[in-house]
């Protein structure tokens, strides 16, 4: 995890911008890594895509999780 967001955080206009800036950079380094580069290069640009990728993760509205209710035995 790279960064914790708040509700108030996802709510924000400079978020939205924030997230489709990394969307459209995420974007250009994929379509850079299909491009046929050295192993350093292609390396280099995996790592940026992984980072960007947890980031957007860390972005993402997750639901909350629900415990299944308990069947009662005795009906």
């Amino acid at each position: 995890m790279i960064h914790t967001f708040s509700e108030l955080d996802k709510s924000q206009p400079w978020f939205k911008s924030l997230k489709g800036s990394v969307e459209e950079r995420l974007s250009k380094l994929r379509e850079k890594n299909d491009t046929d580069r050295g192993q350093v290069e292609t390396a280099h640009i995996r790592g940026q895509i992984a980072a960007l990728k947890e980031l957007l993760n860390d972005m993402a509205d997750k639901p909350s999780p629900k415990a299944a209710q308990r069947r009662n035995p005795y009906q």
